[in-house]
């Protein structure tokens, strides 16, 4: 598997967030998720608890902006279905978020988007006893727990469980886990997805037990590793805060700044004139 070419007439932000759009494809492929790639814009829709809704990529005219947000907006609010919006360094117009907020979408989260030139990576030493390595049974991960998801105890996590075994069946040349392990213990998870010709280093996430040991930094080296293997250049990420003072170590620097608005139940009930629901 080979996705390198085009990198090097396309700028990092430009990568990160394409790769971003066509993780939000991937899931698209998910039962329960409904996909819209559209000329403008790529939106899903999930029928299905614990799938989630996107809407990104948006490159809207000026003159027709605040009808298609008013259009596609509708859609989620007819079926009462929240949905993340990404706010990203290629969305158009200029102004989508003053248009977010007027519509009053809530801004939850600001991102540092993250880039690494492969060949400058900084290697950082692997805690003692720590090993990575890729993982497609991903029962010890359902067994231990992911660490941004928990055990599969309730319906909601088993369905999250259920889309990581999907995506990894559904597209095994681009969508790759890493576990990281402590004799049998599984002390954290990391997610590869390669396109737009760079490795996107998603959900790095470690148990709290074994967090400030260097075990994010362990995984985040194996995914590098792997990207070299398959001769990428570049891997990208949005971080957050806790794991920002990490990838700055490992050598990534900021190329672009991305926002995650939220378009909730409660706010498409007051919109459709039914108010809060009664507690």
């Amino acid at each position: 598997m080979n996705d390198s070419t085009g990198i090097a007439g396309d700028s990092l932000a430009s990568a990160l967030e394409r790769n971003q759009i066509d993780w939000v494809i991937a899931q698209g492929d998910l039962p329960g998720v409904e996909l819209h790639v559209d000329d403008d814009a790529v939106w899903t829709r999930s029928t299905l608890r614990g799938r989630p809704s996107h809407l990104c990529g948006m490159r809207f005219r000026d003159g027709d902006a605040d009808g298609r947000l008013a259009s596609i907006l509708a859609v989620y609010r007819r079926a009462r279905c929240p949905v993340s919006v990404w706010v990203g360094p290629g969305t158009t117009p200029a102004d989508i978020e003053g248009r977010l907020r007027r519509r009053r979408l809530r801004c939850e989260k600001r991102f540092p988007g993250m880039a690494l030139r492969l060949d400058e990576a900084r290697q950082r030493p692997i805690p003692e006893g720590v090993r990575v390595t890729p993982s497609r049974d991903l029962a010890e991960i359902e067994t231990a727990g992911h660490p941004l998801i928990g055990a599969p105890t309730t319906p909601l996590r088993r369905r999250q469980h259920e889309t990581l075994r999907l995506l990894a069946a559904s597209r095994p040349d681009t969508v790759r886990y890493f576990v990281a392990r402590s004799d049998d213990e599984v002390l954290g998870v990391g997610t590869l997805f390669v396109s737009a010709g760079v490795a996107g280093i998603y959900d790095v996430g470690v148990h709290e037990q074994a967090r400030r040991r260097g075990v994010g930094t362990a995984l985040t080296l194996a995914i590098i590793d792997e990207a070299r293997e398959l001769g990428l250049e570049a891997a990208v990420l949005l971080s957050s805060a806790m794991g920002e003072a990490l990838y700055r170590a490992l050598g990534f620097r900021d190329v672009c700044d991305v926002s995650l608005w939220y378009y909730s139940r409660a706010q498409q009930r007051r919109e459709s004139g039914e108010g809060e629901p009664p507690r």
